[in-house]
């Protein structure tokens, strides 16, 4: 499951790298270079974050999830004037999201905070080295990729999502019943 996963990651962060390569030199022609890396990084965040729900098969809430990201990738890129405050900003949204879909203890989290520090690292240092915002985000996103080995919920549990909504299904079936016999005697 894990190398399943990583494979996608891994797909994913090389089709939103080369995207945004194209996507870059097209808008570089109508927009100045900070306003394109601005909306090429909401825009390569957003993917994540949107490829991240996806991933967890959340079956209620993903919308709400997805519109709040949005919100708050728009409403940052607004307010922060520092492109790296922004970026930060949005590490931290990426950070919280993962925590909130994947994680029940405090050491899987903060054992993700650090891959997200290190990712941030590789990000600069690619970004220095280079100068292109694509081979930054690549970085970025190829090591994010290894978060598919931090111990989460499914992993966790021995289990996986669908297993859990079964459980949930098989819990409530059980209380309806229960309560069902309850009414009858009174």
């Amino acid at each position: 499951m894990n190398q399943q996963s990583l494979l996608r990651h891994i797909v994913f962060a090389v089709s939103v790298c080369i995207a945004a390569l194209f996507l870059n030199d097209v808008l570089q022609g109508f927009l100045n270079f900070t306003v394109t890396n601005r909306l090429l990084s909401a825009i390569i965040v957003l993917s994540y974050l949107v490829f991240l729900i996806r991933e967890n098969r959340l079956k209620a809430g993903w919308l709400t999830l997805t519109m709040s990201n949005l919100t708050i990738v728009c409403v940052a890129g607004w307010l922060l004037e520092s492109y790296v405050a922004f970026v930060l900003a949005s590490l931290w949204l990426i950070w919280l999201n993962r925590c909130v879909l994947k994680y029940k203890g405090i050491v899987d989290s903060l054992t993700d905070l650090i891959l997200t520090i290190i990712s941030f690292g590789a990000m600069q240092w690619a970004w220095l080295q280079t100068g292109n915002l694509s081979a930054a985000w690549w970085c970025f996103l190829l090591l994010q990729s290894l978060h598919v080995f931090i111990p989460g919920r499914g992993q966790a549990d021995g289990g996986n999502a669908e297993t859990a909504y079964d459980n949930f299904d098989q819990s409530m079936q059980t209380a309806e019943q229960a309560l069902r016999r309850i009414l009858k005697q009174g």
